[in-house]
């Protein structure tokens, strides 16, 4: 069994290192990524077993998203190394930054449902954005 851990966070750290290289601004976006994904699921697992509708399959499901959104830096990670936009924009960076405010909108959503206050100015902030209008 301690094998097959191990195999399993080697397999973990090569996708990583494929995806975001040695460069440590990418190193930087990882570990902001992988923390609100971690928080996300933390407080997912903890409404769902709050809520009574904690479910194995649930969560295998929540854990196969979070893979594909490390399968998808990797495919950015390597359009940008094939050169495809010719260097007018970071596919990796665009789309680890758009994967963090995800995990941030989920993240905020799972803490509103458990209870914890939001500031007003906050959640009008993003529904403004989320429907597309602008306060300038």
């Amino acid at each position: 069994m301690e094998k097959f851990f191990q195999g399993i966070i080697s397999g973990i750290s090569g996708v990583i290192f494929f995806a975001y290289g040695n460069d440590p601004i990418n190193t930087l976006w990882l570990y902001i990524l992988l923390s609100t994904i971690v928080l996300d699921m933390i407080f997912a697992i903890l409404n769902a077993i709050i809520d009574g509708t904690f479910k194995r399959k649930i969560l295998l499901i929540g854990l196969r998203t979070k893979l594909g959104e490390m399968v998808l830096i990797a495919i950015a990670h390597w359009l940008d190394m094939m050169n495809i936009t010719q260097n007018s924009i970071n596919l990796q960076k665009t789309v680890t930054g758009a994967l963090v405010f995800y995990e941030l909108l989920s993240l905020l959503a799972k803490i509103k449902v458990g209870g914890t206050p939001i500031p007003k100015i906050l959640i009008n902030t993003i529904q403004n954005w989320k429907d597309g209008k602008s306060n300038g």
